[in-house]
């Protein structure tokens, strides 16, 4: 499983797939970036559209495993 849920801080929620395989690496990544404040993105497939996307790491207030909404 490499998709996620991202709830932003604005309260927008999205679904997305890591273009790499091995999303407890991403997880761990992810969950030091917000806590130290660190700046930087990351590249993503939206599910919904399946686009290529860029998220900026300071705009993720929230994170976990998902699966898009049927």
């Amino acid at each position: 499983m490499n998709e996620i849920k991202i709830i932003f801080k604005n309260g927008i929620l999205g679904y997305y797939k890591f273009l790499g395989d091995d999303i407890e690496k991403v997880f761990d990544f992810l969950g030091d970036a917000i806590r130290d404040g660190s700046k930087g993105v990351l590249e993503v497939v939206d599910l919904i559209d399946d686009k290529r996307t860029i998220i900026n790491i300071s705009d993720i207030s929230i994170f976990g495993y998902s699966k898009v909404p049927e």
